[in-house]
């Protein structure tokens, strides 16, 4: 077999190799490409959502610490803190509820 055919069979299959590397690679681009347009498009609601989030934040008005109140106002925050561990509390407890009526279906127990 001559030498150039040689050479010739390895230069066309280089070629394809890089063929397929070439294809490989745009498809890959185009890919890249989609996944940045919606990455945008995510990136646009992110920036809607924390400008209302920045708003509501600024018409709440800010957190100041309470460290030199005085009696009265610490026994309203007591109050306050009471209520929002019933609060808490009874969320619990309902949430527990119902994963237990839950697992009661799941499983048939009855409970006896």
């Amino acid at each position: 077999m001559p030498w150039w055919l040689i050479w010739l069979v390895l230069a066309v299959a280089a070629l394809g190799v890089l063929a397929l590397i070439g294809w490989r690679l745009y498809r890959s681009f185009r890919a890249l490409m989609a996944e940045v347009g919606r990455a945008q498009q995510v990136l646009e609601r992110l920036e809607t959502r924390l400008a209302e989030l920045e708003e509501l934040a600024a018409a709440g008005g800010a957190i100041v610490p309470e460290i030199t109140a005085d009696d009265a106002r610490r026994e309203q925050l007591r109050g306050v803190r009471a209520q929002v561990r019933s609060v808490r509390r009874a969320r619990k407890v309902e949430r527990h509820e119902r994963a237990s009526r839950r697992w009661a279906d799941i499983t048939g127990d009855t409970g006896a």
